[in-house]
């Protein structure tokens, strides 16, 4: 994401959930992208900050596909998000591979983690 005058505020990524859904995945605490976001809205736009109730692990590396759960579904394309089900929770995986190497970024609600321990890695 750039400012006014073309300098970087920072790097993030921008999912189209559906035609009027975004999910944004910005660094951990930068404000910045929030208050750029909000001096440059246009129309009907809400934003929400919801890094209070989420995480997110990131797996990347030639062996990712070992980690995800394969006979539940299969990985969304590359540079695509897609909502899944494991067990009793949902979990948006995106697959960017950010870090140069395939993989995928799993975001789910924060107090989900030890359910999705059992769902997941099983």
């Amino acid at each position: 994401m750039l400012n006014d005058d073309g300098g970087v505020i920072d790097d993030l990524i921008v999912y189209r959930l559906d035609q009027n859904h975004y999910f944004l995945v910005v660094n951990a605490e930068n404000e910045e992208d929030f208050l750029w976001l909000s001096g440059h809205r246009a129309g009907e736009v809400t934003l929400l900050i919801a890094r209070d109730h989420f995480a997110a692990v990131a797996v990347q590396g030639q062996n990712h596909r070992r980690l995800f759960p394969s006979n539940r579904a299969e990985l969304p394309d590359r540079n695509r998000i897609q909502a899944y089900r494991l067990g009793a929770v949902q979990v948006l995986v995106g697959r960017t591979g950010y870090t140069g190497e395939d993989g995928f970024e799993a975001s789910f609600g924060r107090f989900c983690e030890r359910a999705l321990e059992f769902s997941f890695w099983s």
